[in-house]
């Protein structure tokens, strides 16, 4: 362990000119990561010592905020002005009530309807067995139960976007104080996990940019639950320090978050999707944010999934039934003056000669 402390120390001298960041660079490695990781994720101690403040908050005290259980409260897992700090740590950090609560029924009624006609789509045209086998471009299955769809009204020009995808997002300021000013959407999307969907396993969304070394972050997610989760309604279940140790020993964390709560966590932390064991859907607004050079070309590739044809109106019972009503009337009403005998035409009468000159 010796030489790796002392390869950690000339990495450290070099990547920083202050004395006083690379003592605690060296005293903070031990307590962040397990010995293996210490060399591999030497940058990753130099970003978190830099960001300590005065009072040398330690991942212990900031897990749960002092909570012995592993789940927590977006307000109580909220460290409320070192919200980077936190994220450098542990891989994540929380804004609670990001948004309001109208805004937040709007995207949850837009994500529900449009989840409805893409499978009112799929119905009609039989295309059940693609989805299931590999979905589409823009909406496909995460394991059973669980759907991944990016809505129109979300995306640039949709009706909804300018209500908290552009410059105006209230979580933007702090994810580019993570990943930099020149951060920038790149993908915005909704997850639904419809009850006694299944639990997912444990992933990160990607891997490190380098094979040994520990970078910044160069993408991040936010994730906005649009209805109140828990374990029971299939929350997310995240391991904070994963992002940079993937065998972290820290406890497993789930936040009970409030719709609109703004959970900001690094693309390389583990985490998974619980069961909903609740008799409603629990939809999950998503965005990512990443840096200008990088570009997401797997998860939502034209070339990989087939193109979602185009989504045919669902008719309810009642406009179908008005729909009939209209079809049948105009029959009915010609009928009805073929039998009226007001409506029998004239007799011709002879035209008299003065008349017809």
């Amino acid at each position: 362990m010796g030489s790796r402390l002392e390869s950690a120390l000339r990495q450290a001298e070099a990547a920083t000119t202050e004395p006083d960041v690379v003592a605690k660079c060296l005293a903070a490695l031990p307590a962040l990561h397990s010995p293996e990781a210490v060399c591999s994720r030497l940058h990753f101690a130099v970003q978190a010592a830099e960001a300590f403040d005065d009072n040398n908050e330690t991942r212990a005290c900031t897990l749960l905020n002092g909570a012995s259980s592993g789940a927590a409260s977006a307000a109580a897992w909220d460290v409320s002005g070192n919200r980077r700090t936190q994220f450098a740590i542990d891989g994540i950090c929380c804004q609670p009530e990001a948004l309001d609560s109208v805004t937040v029924s709007q995207l949850r009624d837009s994500a529900l309807d449009y989840y409805e006609d893409v499978l009112h789509t799929v119905h009609q045209l039989n295309l059940e067995e693609e989805l299931d086998n590999e979905g589409f471009a823009t909406f496909k299955g995460r394991d059973r139960g669980r759907f991944d769809m990016v809505v129109p009204a979300f995306v640039k020009g949709g009706a909804l976007h300018s209500v908290c995808f552009g410059e105006s997002a209230p979580w933007l300021p702090l994810v580019r104080s993570i990943l930099g000013n020149k951060a920038r959407l790149c993908h915005v999307g909704v997850i639904i996990a419809l009850p006694d969907a299944a639990g997912q396993k444990w992933h990160s969304d990607g891997d490190h940019l380098h094979p040994d070394l520990h970078l910044p972050p160069h993408a991040a997610n936010v994730f906005v639950p649009l209805v109140d989760v828990s374990a029971t309604n299939g929350a997310t279940e995240f391991a904070p320090g994963s992002h940079a140790d993937w065998w972290a020993k820290d406890a497993k964390l789930v936040i009970n978050a409030v719709a609109g709560d703004a959970i900001i966590f690094d693309w390389r932390l583990k985490h998974r999707g619980l069961t909903n064991n609740s008799s409603a859907p629990r939809p999950l607004l998503y965005l990512t944010y990443a840096l200008p050079f990088f570009v997401d070309r797997y998860n939502f590739s034209s070339d990989r999934y087939a193109k979602l044809p185009p989504l045919i109106p669902r008719v309810s019972r009642q406009d179908r039934a008005s729909r009939r009503i209209i079809s049948i009337e105009p029959s009915l009403m010609e009928i009805a003056q073929d039998d009226n005998p007001m409506n029998a035409p004239e007799e011709q009468q002879p035209m008299d000669e003065e008349e017809g000159a």
